[in-house]
């Protein structure tokens, strides 16, 4: 396997990225559910042998505490059994495509494989191989997995999401009134998209993503021209910012073989954390976007076909050794780019996290046992938090949530 140092010293944009190479066109569609769903549907089934779409949809519906009422979580229920089906766990029939269809189909039958009983006995018995067992089928199944996987693998990637119009595309859109009013008269600040685009990624943009960006943002100007006339502004400002994504990232990540659309980014991104195997942040404070960079070290077959092999480098066994002098080194290196004496939780986590190459879990585990400091560090804490990114886990202690922390020797 071949990976990149990680450093928060070094600009991401600066780090050795895979190249695309020759257009390869190949489809996937990563499923809309959680890793856990397909281990509690393999149990589920392998303990009758059998099962029907509907009781799977109330299997599901009851782990996510969820009700069952009329056909609530089918989708969720479908997608798992196709992902079942996929990986080769279950016999599965043809599956409905929209609520009137599962009611024809709730009867329908999913039958465990040997590939699945033996998941099952393996889930009992060591869930970490179970899950390293799953992780390496859907490598090999799904290709925007093993794209994914391999372009984390080679470095750090930074996605430059757009959340905010006047940070992220322009200070002309001070509002969402300004933005909509714009693209209703077929006018948008490219220049300043560019602008901003760049100075986030720490690079220049090559002539192609420029090309592709903007050909991809004329194009979506004039399709929302009519709705940014007639929708409420506020709404479509949100809708705009989630289209322009669909653009920019794809353009930007494309040259490290990730050139899908933006909301399969975000699904593989929550997988690869389901897994422990990388994390995308956007709270880590010397870069402006989601940083997605791996938390374990895979080797794949020569050919990439394969994952051969999940190793955990860095998990709580090895890091609770000197973790406390670690965090102070991290809350150090914070100090040096000038953030201040106190930081965000958040923020402390993304850079232990980045600088130490391990899964966010690890640090919250950790701090969690070590807290209250020892006798050469003092951690003070301010639990309120303040302007937590909304899709960033919460740092909880003692079931209260951390805003800010300050660390400093005794």
């Amino acid at each position: 396997m071949t990976s990149a140092t990680l450093s928060s010293d070094v600009p991401v944009g600066g780090q050795p990225l895979a190249t695309a190479g020759a257009v390869v066109v190949e489809t996937d569609s990563i499923p809309r559910i959680k890793i856990r769903d397909i281990m509690s549907a393999v149990q589920f089934t392998n303990r009758a042998q059998a099962t029907s779409l509907e009781a799977l949809r109330v299997k599901v519906n009851t782990d996510r505490r969820e009700s069952s009422a009329g056909t609530r979580g089918y989708s969720i229920a479908r997608d798992v059994a196709s992902e079942l089906a996929k990986l080769g766990l279950a016999d599965v029939g043809p599956l409905p495509k929209d609520a009137k269809g599962f009611e024809k189909k709730r009867d329908m039958k999913i039958r465990i494989t040997e590939a699945g009983e033996e998941l099952a006995r393996v889930i009992k018995h060591d869930r970490a191989q179970a899950y390293s067992h799953v992780l390496k089928s859907m490598f090999e199944v799904h290709p925007y997995v093993r794209r994914f996987l391999l372009a984390a693998s080679k470095g750090a990637l930074l996605a430059p999401v757009v959340t905010s119009a006047k940070q992220h595309i322009s200070p002309k859109y001070i509002s969402a009134k300004t933005l909509a009013e714009d693209v209703a008269q077929g006018r948008f600040d490219l220049d300043g998209l560019l602008r901003t685009t760049t100075d986030r990624l720490e690079r220049t943009l090559s002539a192609e993503e420029v090309a592709e960006i903007e050909a991809g943002m004329q194009e979506l100007v004039s399709r929302l021209m009519t709705a940014a006339a007639a929708e409420p502004q506020s709404d479509f400002a949100r809708k705009m910012l989630m289209a322009i994504n669909e653009v920019v990232v794809p353009a930007v990540l494309r040259r490290a073989g990730l050139g899908f659309d933006y909301n399969t980014l975000r699904r593989l991104s929550q997988m690869g954390r389901e897994f422990q195997v990388s994390w995308g942040t956007s709270a880590h404070p010397r870069h402006d976007g989601w940083l997605i960079f791996a938390t374990a070290s895979l080797a794949f077959s020569d050919d990439e076909q394969r994952l051969a092999e999940v190793r955990f480098d860095n998990g709580v066994r090895r890091m609770a050794h000197g973790f406390l002098d670690r965090l102070y080194e991290t809350y150090s290196l914070t100090q040096e780019w000038g953030l201040g004496t106190v930081i965000t939780a958040w923020e402390m986590r993304a850079t232990f996290c980045f600088q130490n190459r391990c899964a966010p879990g690890v640090f919250d585990h950790l701090f969690s046992e070590n807290y209250g400091g020892s006798e050469t560090y003092r951690i003070d804490k301010d639990f309120p938090p303040r302007n937590k990114p909304t899709h960033e886990e919460p740092l909880v202690i003692g079931g209260r949530e951390i805003g800010l922390i300050r660390i400093s020797k005794r």
